[in-house]
């Protein structure tokens, strides 16, 4: 039965008489799947050294990329996400990467001209992370 606290639920992992390896509370966990939710914008992962933010213009680039905010926080599934390319961790675009997990997959959104936002996708928290965004275009 578990212990309860104003602050959480600690699960008695005892195995049962009998049972198997592990009581039923611990094996039999609700996960916590978020159906039908926006995706939340981060900017934890933010190359803010890398940035140049300052150096967007009040052109259409600008305006593109606050519809591209726009268009991601108000998407409930990755198909309805704005269409952008993969990149690799080659080359310029290596330092994108340091600090993340191997498997993580960066996106590149191009708003026209050079000005790019680089992010990746949480799926599982829904999460859109910012990695950068650049006026200046990079090459491999």
């Amino acid at each position: 039965m578990p212990k309860h606290n104003p602050k959480y639920v600690i699960t008695d992992t005892r195995p049962e008489v009998g049972g198997g390896d592990i009581s039923p509370m611990v094996a039999v966990q609700p996960v916590p799947h978020i159906t039908n939710k926006f995706y939340n914008i981060s900017f934890a992962h933010y190359k803010k050294n890398k940035c140049e933010i300052k150096e967007l213009n009040k052109s259409g680039h600008l305006r593109k990329i606050l519809t591209w905010f726009r268009d991601v926080g108000l998407s409930t599934a990755q198909d309805e996400l704005p269409a952008s390319e993969h990149i690799k961790n080659l080359g310029n675009y290596s330092f994108l990467f340091d600090g993340l997990d191997e498997d993580v997959e960066i996106k590149e959104f191009k708003s026209g001209g050079t000005c790019r936002i680089f992010y990746f996708i949480d799926e599982y928290y829904k999460v859109v992370n910012i990695l950068l965004i650049k006026n200046a275009h990079i090459e491999y």
